[in-house]
């Protein structure tokens, strides 16, 4: 009977390599997010710095300095989606590249995403109405 090939060793996770463990890990990860999250400051880097802070929360729920930055992204959002839906009549380009900053940067299922979603298919003649 051939020998039988031992099963190759799991390959470590990131944090595992980089020597941090556990809850540690997760906290390790969370602030890497908040950091790559922090250096995204335009508006075009809004949706970019969401998902990190999405990921930082994901990590670790109870860090309030990624909690604050969330905060800080969507009341920027909502900025946004203001001056998109004031400019659609009478400037529509900016109108499309504001709703498609809000639809990129909030989470699916948001109302204000789903909002800015429809706009952008109205300011591209998809909509129905």
């Amino acid at each position: 009977m051939p020998a039988r090939a031992s099963p190759a060793p799991a390959a470590p996770s990131a944090l595992e390599a980089a020597g941090v463990a556990g809850g540690d890990g997760k906290r390790a990860l969370a602030e890497r997010h908040l950091l790559a999250a922090r250096e995204l400051r335009s508006e075009e880097d809004l949706p970019r710095a969401a998902a990190h802070l999405r990921a930082a929360l994901e990590s670790d729920p109870e860090n309030a300095a990624a909690r604050l930055e969330m905060e800080r992204v969507v009341e920027r959002v909502r900025e946004i989606y203001l001056r998109a839906y004031v400019a659609k009549d009478e400037d529509p380009e900016t109108a499309r590249s504001g709703f498609a900053r809000v639809a990129g940067a909030l989470p699916a299922g948001d109302e204000l995403a789903e909002k800015a979603a429809r706009w952008l298919e109205r300011l591209d003649g998809r909509a129905l109405r």
